[in-house]
């Protein structure tokens, strides 16, 4: 397998293969309804959704639920150069490198583990 992550890359494929399950939804009013059932590590966000824009998305999710957009990292996962301010903890570009892709999302998923751990232990 090449490691090289082509915009026509399915991350949830390379996602499963290093172990991760994965959610996915089809729209950005799907994943907020997943959402209010389950708590996931990360979501990876499209900047374009289907029915709202990945800005938009995080609006949302902000109102339904303020906690889940502190502790779990959003990451927006997009074609584009850059992104614009967001409440996103980051970004990672479709087109790169397989092993670079999995080890932003390890040290996003990495980062929440230990700031949520630092803070039960101050609390």
């Amino acid at each position: 397998m090449s490691n090289v992550l082509s915009s026509h890359a399915n991350p949830q494929s390379i996602l499963e293969a290093d172990g991760y399950q994965v959610f996915t939804a089809s729209s950005g009013t799907q994943a907020l309804r997943m959402l209010s059932t389950i708590a996931p590590n990360l979501v990876l966000l499209d900047m374009k959704l289907d029915d709202m824009t990945g800005n938009d998305f995080l609006m949302r999710l902000e109102v339904q639920d303020p906690q889940m957009i502190k502790d779990i990292p959003v990451v927006f996962y997009s074609g584009v150069a850059e992104v614009g301010k967001s409440k996103a903890k980051g970004f990672i570009r479709k087109s790169g490198n397989i092993h670079d892709f999995l080890n932003s999302i390890h040290g996003y998923i990495q980062t929440a583990q230990t700031d949520t751990w630092a803070e039960q232990q101050h609390a």
